[in-house]
Protein backbone atom coordinates (compact mmCIF):
# COMPACT_ATOMS: atom_id res chain seq x y z
CA UNK A 1 0.00 0.00 0.00
CA UNK A 2 0.89 4.02 -1.05
CA UNK A 3 1.35 5.45 2.71
CA UNK A 4 2.90 8.55 1.01
CA UNK A 5 1.25 11.47 -0.93
CA UNK A 6 2.67 12.41 -4.53
CA UNK A 7 3.47 15.78 -4.98
CA UNK A 8 3.42 16.20 -8.64
CA UNK A 9 0.42 16.41 -11.08
CA UNK A 10 2.83 13.79 -12.75
CA UNK A 11 2.50 11.18 -9.63
CA UNK A 12 -1.09 12.20 -8.98
CA UNK A 13 -1.92 11.25 -12.42
CA UNK A 14 -0.31 8.32 -12.47
CA UNK A 15 -1.86 7.14 -9.38
CA UNK A 16 -4.81 7.68 -10.64
CA UNK A 17 -5.29 6.13 -14.00
CA UNK A 18 -4.36 3.00 -11.93
CA UNK A 19 -4.94 -0.67 -12.50
CA UNK A 20 -8.66 -0.10 -10.77
CA UNK A 21 -10.48 -3.66 -9.86
CA UNK A 22 -13.87 -2.53 -12.04
CA UNK A 23 -16.26 -3.34 -14.78
CA UNK A 24 -16.86 -0.93 -17.89
CA UNK A 25 -20.57 -1.05 -17.02
CA UNK A 26 -19.68 0.00 -12.90
CA UNK A 27 -18.00 2.78 -14.59
CA UNK A 28 -20.42 3.87 -16.88
CA UNK A 29 -20.67 6.77 -17.66
CA UNK A 30 -18.31 8.42 -15.21
CA UNK A 31 -16.85 11.23 -16.33
CA UNK A 32 -15.35 12.87 -12.94
CA UNK A 33 -13.32 11.80 -10.36
CA UNK A 34 -11.76 12.34 -6.92
CA UNK A 35 -8.59 11.34 -5.76
CA UNK A 36 -7.90 10.31 -1.83
CA UNK A 37 -5.35 9.74 0.31
CA UNK A 38 -6.77 8.59 4.16
CA UNK A 39 -9.76 10.79 3.16
CA UNK A 40 -9.06 14.17 1.74
CA UNK A 41 -8.54 15.20 -2.01
CA UNK A 42 -5.64 15.21 -3.46
CA UNK A 43 -7.08 16.07 -6.84
CA UNK A 44 -10.29 17.01 -8.91
CA UNK A 45 -10.08 14.69 -12.20
CA UNK A 46 -12.06 14.34 -15.52
CA UNK A 47 -11.87 10.75 -17.06
CA UNK A 48 -10.80 10.78 -20.64
CA UNK A 49 -12.29 9.10 -23.59
CA UNK A 50 -9.63 6.15 -23.42
CA UNK A 51 -10.68 3.37 -20.93
CA UNK A 52 -8.60 0.24 -20.83
CA UNK A 53 -10.56 -2.88 -19.71
CA UNK A 54 -8.24 -5.68 -18.80
CA UNK A 55 -10.46 -8.77 -19.48
CA UNK A 56 -7.78 -11.29 -17.52
CA UNK A 57 -8.14 -9.48 -14.42
CA UNK A 58 -11.01 -7.82 -14.36
CA UNK A 59 -9.52 -4.27 -14.08
CA UNK A 60 -9.72 -0.74 -15.71
CA UNK A 61 -7.03 1.66 -16.38
CA UNK A 62 -8.41 5.30 -17.15
CA UNK A 63 -7.16 8.42 -19.08
CA UNK A 64 -7.56 11.23 -16.06
CA UNK A 65 -6.27 14.79 -16.40
CA UNK A 66 -6.88 17.52 -13.73
CA UNK A 67 -10.00 19.32 -13.48
CA UNK A 68 -10.44 23.04 -13.52
CA UNK A 69 -11.19 24.59 -11.04
CA UNK A 70 -10.39 22.22 -8.22
CA UNK A 71 -13.52 22.13 -6.69
CA UNK A 72 -12.94 19.32 -4.18
CA UNK A 73 -9.02 19.82 -3.70
CA UNK A 74 -8.08 19.86 0.02
CA UNK A 75 -11.58 18.50 1.71
CA UNK A 76 -12.12 15.35 3.33
CA UNK A 77 -14.84 12.50 2.28
CA UNK A 78 -16.43 10.41 4.88
CA UNK A 79 -16.88 7.46 2.78
CA UNK A 80 -15.50 4.69 4.65
CA UNK A 81 -15.10 1.49 2.12
CA UNK A 82 -12.29 -1.26 1.56
CA UNK A 83 -12.82 -0.60 -2.19
CA UNK A 84 -10.05 2.13 -3.44
CA UNK A 85 -11.94 2.67 -6.80
CA UNK A 86 -16.25 3.55 -5.70
CA UNK A 87 -18.65 5.52 -7.45
CA UNK A 88 -20.95 8.10 -5.56
CA UNK A 89 -23.26 9.84 -7.62
CA UNK A 90 -22.65 13.59 -8.22
CA UNK A 91 -26.10 14.82 -6.54
CA UNK A 92 -25.07 12.49 -3.48
CA UNK A 93 -21.42 13.90 -3.16
CA UNK A 94 -22.13 16.65 -1.26
CA UNK A 95 -23.53 14.14 1.47
CA UNK A 96 -20.01 13.00 2.27
CA UNK A 97 -18.04 15.68 2.58
CA UNK A 98 -16.73 17.60 5.76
Amino acid sequence: KDREIPMNTADLIKRANGNWRMTPAKLGKTNKAVLLFRGQVLADLDIGPNVTWHRDSNRISLDTKLSTPQIYKGKHLAYRTANPASIIKDDNLENYLV
